[in-house]
């Protein structure tokens, strides 16, 4: 039996990278605030 390195695979590494990461925190950002109204508004099914 052969040991296995750790970590990501190259090809996956390349998919990371390739995220546009501002508009993926901008998202986040408007989802946790979609999620934070509909749970003091009581709205479960829009959190």
């Amino acid at each position: 039996m052969t040991a296995q390195k750790a970590g990501a695979l190259k090809d996956d590494a390349d998919k990371w990278s390739s995220i546009d990461w501002k508009e993926a925190r901008r998202e986040v950002g408007r989802l946790q605030v979609r999620i934070a109204k509909a749970v003091k508004e009581n709205r479960w099914n829009k959190a």
